[in-house]
């Protein structure tokens, strides 16, 4: 599990976030394959499987069921939580990149930047610019 986490921590750290993503979805796979096949298993259990026979167990009154832990839920929840995560990151990099902020919501209304409606540009001292100072020669 620590090379699970440490997996998820570098996949949240790297830059560009696909990569990131791609990184946890090769995580993430073989994760829910392991739930999948934890719950395919949960459907097989017999008494050969801890070592008696159907015979034995029905003359010794046993009955065998297998259930889930607490951990398994966790589990799950740990693979679903890393699902969302991934899924997400791609959502907000796809919207970024097409022009969309998700995270941005403008309600003011749109202003323009004044020297773009044809105002007069103010002057600036030799040395100076809107920015800040101007390297000699550059000015």
């Amino acid at each position: 599990m620590i090379s699970l986490v440490a997996v998820v921590v570098v996949a949240a750290l790297w830059r560009p976030v696909q990569h990131g993503s791609a990184l946890l979805a090769g995580a993430v796979i073989p994760m829910v394959a392991q739930a999948v096949s934890a719950l395919i298993q949960l459907g097989e259990t017999t008494p050969a499987s801890i070592g008696i026979s159907s015979a034995q167990a029905t003359r010794l009154h046993l009955t065998i069921t297998a259930g889930l832990t607490l951990s398994f839920w966790l589990y799950c929840a740990f693979v679903v939580a890393l699902v969302v995560m991934g899924a997400s990151a791609l959502m907000a990099q796809r919207s970024v990149s097409s022009g969309v902020s998700p995270l941005v919501v403008d309600s003011a209304p749109s202003r323009s930047h004044p020297y773009e409606t044809g105002a007069q540009s103010p002057q600036f001292p030799p040395g100076l610019s809107p920015f800040g100072p101007v390297p000699p020669g550059e000015g």
